[in-house]
């Protein structure tokens, strides 16, 4: 699991954390958590499951099984924090894009929020200026950048990749990307 800046991940003995650089991703330094008999043990409030997932899909994404095209938003004590999506927060599933569909992927290009006291209410926030659509059933609607819509279980995130009608899978489109919201 790759964790971007000012996330979060729990680690368990025996989890290691690379650091990794360059275009080639090379680990420069590696952290290995060990647990040592001498230290005792103390109860810790265990995080909470997460609420909701995304599952990508669509004509540009290469073939891979489906639990390698999940992303989970990180969980705390409190519940499940927002997730963002982009090229700058899962490297290694966009990676699963063709290239030219990856280009119309911007490093923030959408979050959803969780409703913080806990009554499962899910907002999606376009952060890209390229344009978004959220599918709910049939309707398809438009997202701008700042747009928020709420969201609810199998409704469908459409990003654009140069269709030349403004469409999400119009002429000269490379490859349909889609987001499913799941509970």
């Amino acid at each position: 699991q790759q964790v971007a800046k000012e996330q979060q991940s729990f680690l368990s003995p025996g989890d290691s954390i690379e650091f990794i650089a360059g275009s080639d991703l090379k680990c420069f330094l590696r952290f290995r958590l060990e647990q040592t008999e001498a230290q005792p043990r103390v109860a810790v409030p265990v995080p909470t499951a997460p609420t909701f997932w995304l599952e990508l899909d669509g004509s540009a994404v290469r073939d891979l099984p489906l639990e390698h095209r999940r992303v989970h938003p990180q969980v705390g004590f409190q519940g499940p924090q927002s997730l963002a999506v982009g090229r700058a927060f899962q490297h290694e599933l966009h990676q699963a894009l063709n290239e030219e569909a990856l280009a119309w992927v911007s490093r923030e290009h959408f979050r959803i929020e969780v409703d913080g006291h806990g009554h499962g209410i899910f907002t999606l926030v376009a952060l890209s200026s390229n344009p978004m659509w959220r599918q709910r059933a049939e309707e398809l609607l438009t997202m701008e950048k700042h747009d928020i819509l709420p969201l609810e279980r199998g409704d469908r995130i459409w990003l654009y990749t140069g269709a030349s009608d403004g469409q999400p899978s119009g002429p000269g489109h490379k490859g349909t990307i889609v987001w499913t919201f799941c509970t």
